[in-house]
Formats: structure tokens, C-alpha cells, sequence
């Protein structure tokens, strides 16, 4: 069968494998320029080069010039890791549909940025889920979902490694499937009432040392490198933090109060938290910005007196 994949990294590539060895031939690769490119995306140029393929930029999904060159391909179903909704003048076009993919055990999960969330909320066991795309988000009937486990408190890196390698084994197994049936066996969501996922922003990157150990590290681990980062508010700056480590306790440390900065090395900082003591490692050298026995205020601290 031909197919179009809709992608922009390393997860489409695998998508485009898994389709690929099963016998599938991807007619088109279709990525956003790079200005509109979510971060850590770098497009599928290079694929669509080395293996041969048609390659296509496109602004907006939606837009009807788009719609056009698409009703003049010849194919049979779409494979998206397209990262904004697809409207039903796009989904509509394909004689199979398009299989959409989403990184949460469907309908658990829904929503936006569900790898950020399900690491802050310290999950270690991840889901990848294949779908039917229609014009509700995240709600088609399920084709075909992976799971994969990680160790306890995984980087954001550290479970797209392993997202990556789900989306080849998903896509060659529904490759398989299409090969016996021509068609896309899939089953309705079950109707649970779970809530979407809202999008995450930058004031859910703000480290607050009021909070425990645990769920600061998560954070940190949920936006570490190459995201954004979490960031810790002092004065009129803030400081990006890559990695988190929680330090053993002793009898003491539990009279010292969360923001009392406990030691100051470069890049490497450590601070009290609601329960424990933790080590932060900054993106750049901090010792000019904190020092020992300095206290870290709330976020709020410092956004309200910056906003007088």
C-alpha cells in the first residue's frame, strides 16, 4: 500500500521504517519549515533524500493549497506525528484514513504535551498510542498501543529514546496487519471520563523549593535538555537547570528551610526542599548569582516585585 507520513524527527523516521519494511511505499514525507518547528524537531528533509522520496514543507495543514496537492497524490492511508490538529477536509482525504499517534494509553492521557506531564506526575511505565484520526482530539478508535518501561524517574530523553523505538515496533506491527487485511482493524475508546491534558507554560517550569524533593526533580527531568528547562527564579534572572539528584538526609538537615542554599559550586548548586536536600546542576555558572547561605524565595516572590 502507499502512504504519506506527516513528521518532523526521529519518531517519524522510525514510523517510516516500520511501514516501509513491511512492504508499504511512502510516496511523500511532509515536515513544517524549521521556524515552526517544535523544539528538538529538525524535519524529515534528510530522510525524503537519502531514501528517494518526494519531500514537502507546509506552513498549515489545513490550508486548501495543501488540500489540493493532496487530492492529486495517489495513496491509501496517512501516518501522523503531525504536532497541531488536522482539520476534516485533511483526514477525510485518505481512503484508509490516517493513523495518528499519541504518547499516553488513550483515553487516558489526552491532550497536550502528556510526555511532559506523566514524568512531573512521576510515571516510569509509558504508553504509545496508534489511532484513527477524526475530527475529535485524541478520540478515534484505537489501531494498535505499545508499552514501555523505564527506571524510576526518567528524563524527558530518556523516554523519547525509548518513544522512538515503540513508534518502529507499532508501526511494523500495524504494517503486518494492513498486509493480512487490507484494511484498519481498530476498536473504540473505552468511555472514561478523563480529562484533557492542557498545554503546558512557562510559569509550570518555575522550581519552588516549598515542594518536594521528588516533584522537583521530576519537573527538572520532564524539561530537562533539549527543552527548555526548569528554571529557578532569583532576582531578574532565571536560571535554566538540567539535572536533579536527591541527597541523602540526616538528622539536621530536616531544620533547615526549603530555599536555604546549602552550597554553591559553578554550575552546580545545592538547596533545601520541603523534604530533603537536593543537588541542581544550572546550564551555566551561577556562582556569580547565588551563594551560600542565600535563601530562594517562591517564584511569586520575584514576579510580583518585577511586575511593580
Amino acid at each position: 500500500m502507499k502512504f504519506i507520513l506527516l513528521g518532523n524527527d526521529l519518531f517519524g523516521e522510525n514510523l517510516f521504517k516500520g511501514f516501509s519494511q513491511q512492504g508499504h511505499e511512502c510516496i511523500q514525507v511532509i515536515s513544517k519549515p524549521k521556524n515552526l518547528m517544535p523544539v528538538g524537531h529538525f524535519g524529515l528533509q534528510n530522510l525524503a533524500k537519502s531514501e528517494g522520496l518526494n519531500f514537502l514543507e507546509v506552513d498549515n495543514i489545513n490550508d486548501q493549497e495543501f488540500e489540493r496537492q493532496l487530492k492529486n497524490i495517489d495513496f491509501d492511508f496517512i501516518v501522523s506525528s503531525w504536532p497541531s490538529i488536522l482539520g476534516p477536509n485533511i483526514i477525510n482525504l485518505s481512503k484508509l484514513g490516517i493513523i495518528g499517534t499519541h504518547p499516553s494509553p488513550l483515553p487516558l492521557g489526552k491532550g497536550r504535551h502528556p510526555l511532559h506531564w506523566l514524568i512531573y506526575m512521576g510515571f516510569s511505565d509509558f504508553f504509545l498510542t496508534f489511532f484513527q484520526m477524526n475530527s475529535r482530539i485524541d478520540a478515534g478508535d484505537i489501531i494498535h498501543q505499545e508499552k514501555f518501561e523505564l527506571a524510576e524517574n526518567p528524563t524527558i530523553n530518556d523516554v523519547l529514546t525509548k518513544l522512538n523505538q515503540a513508534g518502529y515496533k507499532g508501526a511494523y506491527e500495524i504494517g503486518n496487519k494492513l498486509n493480512q487485511n487490507d484494511f484498519l482493524l481498530s476498536v473504540a475508546q473505552s468511555k472514561l471520563d478523563s480529562p484533557y491534558y492542557r498545554a503546558r507554560t512557562i510559569h509550570d517550569l518555575y522550581i519552588d523549593f516549598r515542594s518536594s524533593a521528588i516533584s522537583i526533580c521530576n519537573l527538572v527531568n520532564s524539561y530537562s535538555l533539549p527543552f527548555h528547562c526548569a528554571k529557578i527564579v532569583i532576582a531578574k534572572s532565571e536560571i535554566p537547570i538540567e539535572s536533579c539528584k536527591i541527597l541523602p538526609n540526616n538528622t539536621n538537615d530536616r531544620y533547615i528551610p526549603p530555599g536555604y542554599v546549602v552550597k554553591v559550586d559553578h554550575f552546580i548548586m545545592i538547596v533545601k526542599s520541603y523534604d530533603s536536600l537536593i543537588q541542581l546542576t544550572a546550564t551555566y555558572n551561577i556562582s556569580t548569582l547565588i551563594n551560600q547561605g542565600d535563601y530562594i524565595h517562591p517564584p511569586s516572590f520575584y514576579i510580583t516585585k518585577s511586575s511593580k
